[in-house]
């Protein structure tokens, strides 16, 4: 199974804004609510929850990103 993966594409977020400028916004407030603090669910748990959503997307910078910040909220492998 081929996974298409272009880096470059992060190039491309501010034709985004500019072409969907509603769901840009959508994308930005979703990834605020999983960098809050101060939520009912914990930080950890939100970031648990985007990196199960970056692994069916396959999104390697939302990968990263996202398993970098739920170990630095506490998440451990066990």
């Amino acid at each position: 199974m081929s996974h298409y993966h272009d880096s470059d594409d992060l190039k491309l977020l501010g034709e985004m804004k500019a072409l969907a400028p509603v769901e840009f916004r959508g994308f930005l407030a979703l990834d605020n609510v999983v960098g809050r603090d101060d939520g009912t669910i914990p930080r950890k748990y939100c970031e648990l929850i985007a990196l199960a959503v970056a692994c069916t997307t396959q999104c390697p910078e939302c990968l990263d990103e996202h398993s970098c910040n739920a170990e630095k909220a506490g998440a451990t492998r066990t």
